[in-house]
């Protein structure tokens, strides 16, 4: 408790730190319809480098197919990212992909974005990538 000839002393400034998360940049990925180990491995190899400051978020919202270890797979890319100084955000998990979501025991070391308002996916043919 602070007496009246004390001054409440902020905590130190981290001025890194602040401006390191407002220069972050945003990669949107949408997964295919759809997906296993090999499809979260080609959508995210390579896409993190070290030291790189980015948030990767991957839009699940057309999954209709999951296969096995496709939660293991996406929590070792979280992993690898975190370890880059990255993340990696699950956005709009489909009906699907939130039953092997609950199945799974990861422990969620990424971020699971459930919006409460649904909006339907855009499809912009600037920036397009086939899959390969």
């Amino acid at each position: 408790m602070q007496t009246s000839g004390e001054r409440h002393q902020p905590p130190p400034v981290d001025s890194h730190a602040i401006r390191r998360r407002v220069q972050r940049e945003y990669l949107l990925l949408t997964a295919p319809p759809a997906l296993d180990r090999d499809g979260c491995h080609r959508l995210l190899d390579g896409i993190v480098g070290d030291e790189d400051n980015v948030d990767v978020v991957l839009d699940l919202r057309v999954v209709e197919r999951s296969g096995p270890g496709v939660v293991a797979t996406l929590a070792g890319f979280a992993r690898s990212f975190a370890r880059s100084g990255a993340t990696l955000t699950l956005s709009h998990p489909s009906p699907v992909f939130e039953e092997a979501l609950a199945a799974a025991d990861e422990g969620a070391p990424f971020l699971v974005r459930r919006p409460t308002t649904p909006r339907p996916l855009r499809h912009s043919v600037r920036g397009m990538v086939d899959m390969v």
